[in-house]
């Protein structure tokens, strides 16, 4: 048996070759074209420059900025720190226990829905650093602002018509939480993403998610009643506030397809910009 390769060791065998015979299998090796290409080394100068790194076991990130603080956290964009470079989000806190069962979470509810794969936080990594927990998590192009941001960015309160897909979006993932047996606990205009191009919304900060249903429906309600303005539609407006009093989902979902074509007629593209 002949082999064309450009290897230090035998194929075959594993054997180290000191020339085109392996003494150990006795297969033959034929001089190939070197035609010169070798796989790079890492070159860290490539990476863009960060404010400064966080060291996680052999994974560095380089931080590139603040993307939020919140009551028990704080969210930075990242940069791994290698050649074949992706961006992340590091999410930094004391309570190590919060960030444990938010890791938990995440790590449960992965591949169990394609649909909620699409939105939910890729968990990559929990670690420490410089005494405080570290989870880092994929980055999702487009999940930028929260409608926190967004509702101050409009203080007279945001169109009840975007209002409407809005929730609609969130009801489609309560929906699917429930069927998975979980409830994310924490609904509010701060832990909602949205995408304003694509009429995504996507929930973050899953650390009191727990098994059961628990209060999603009415926490929607809430998050929607404090994204309102003055002119908000009254039927909208109640039908917000009775959330609590609905089992499940797709009947409050139910109830909101006939308000909206009650206000605003039959669907149609309703444009959100920041």
């Amino acid at each position: 048996m002949s082999i064309n390769v450009l290897s230090k060791t035998c194929s075959n065998c594993g054997a180290p070759l000191s020339g085109y015979l392996c003494l150990y299998c006795d297969t033959e090796y034929k001089p190939a074209v070197d035609l010169g290409y070798r796989i790079p080394e890492p070159r860290p100068e490539l990476v863009p420059a960060g404010l400064f790194e966080v060291e996680l076991g052999s994974a560095r990130y380089r931080v590139r900025g603040r993307i939020a603080v919140g009551g028990h956290s704080e969210v930075l964009l990242a940069r791994t720190a290698c050649a074949a470079t992706r961006q992340v989000v590091l999410k930094v806190a004391e309570d190590v226990e919060r960030l444990e069962s938010e890791w938990s979470s995440l790590r449960h509810l992965q591949h169990r829905n394609s649909y909620l794969d699409r939105l939910l936080p890729q968990p990559l990594k929990l670690g420490s650093w410089r005494g405080k927990a570290v989870l880092v998590t994929g980055w999702r192009s487009g999940f930028v602002h929260t409608l926190a941001y967004a509702r101050k960015r409009r203080p007279t309160g945001l169109d009840p018509a975007a209002l409407v897909w809005i929730w609609s979006r969130v009801l489609d993932q309560i929906t699917v939480l429930r069927d998975l047996g979980y409830s994310h606990r924490a609904l509010r205009p701060e832990h909602l993403l949205v995408h304003p191009r694509d009429h995504g919304v996507a929930f973050c900060g899953w650390g009191e998610a727990v098994m059961g249903a628990h209060q999603d429906l009415a926490d929607s309600g809430r998050c929607l009643t404090e994204l309102m303005g003055s002119g908000a539609p009254r039927a909208l407006r109640e039908l917000a506030e009775s959330a609590y009093q609905f089992d499940r989902p797709h009947h409050l979902q139910s109830e909101l397809k006939k308000v909206a074509r009650a206000e605003f007629g039959p669907p149609r593209f309703v444009p959100f910009a920041l």
